[in-house]
């Protein structure tokens, strides 16, 4: 039996969250949502370790940077992969840097979020 991937989608837009999760489910996807860094660090660490993180950048509470350095201080969640979600354009340089394997420009098509998460994951092994 395939093991069920799990994604952990953090953005404070709700329909945004729900619009990726149910994206992510129809693919076979479990997914579990969190409104900002804080809440979704939580999860990630508390809860479920995710196979791949699709983390929003403007956030209250903790955004999308604030959470790259705070996962740091757990090694497991240093080896899952981070797809950023932004409609800024600084993202696209500032990605890397940051440690997130992809950038996934919103709004987007239901393909491109499937193909770069899938892309995400296959580059992190």
């Amino acid at each position: 039996m395939a093991k069920m991937l799990a994604a952990l989608v953090i953005d404070d837009d709700e329909d945004v969250r729900q619009a990726i999760a149910q994206v992510l489910e129809q693919a076979g996807y479990i997914v579990v949502q969190a409104r900002n860094g804080e809440e979704g660090l939580k999860l990630a660490c508390q809860q479920i370790l995710p196979d791949v993180i699709l983390l929003d950048i403007a956030m209250p509470v903790m955004n999308g940077w604030e959470f790259m350095s705070a996962r740091l201080a757990w090694p497991e969640l240093v080896e899952v992969p981070i797809v950023l979600l932004s409609g800024l354009q600084c993202a696209q340089r500032a990605a890397p840097r940051v440690g997130a394997v992809a950038l996934l420009t919103k709004p987007c098509t239901s393909d491109d979020l499937l193909r770069v998460v899938e892309r995400a994951r296959a580059a992190a092994g």
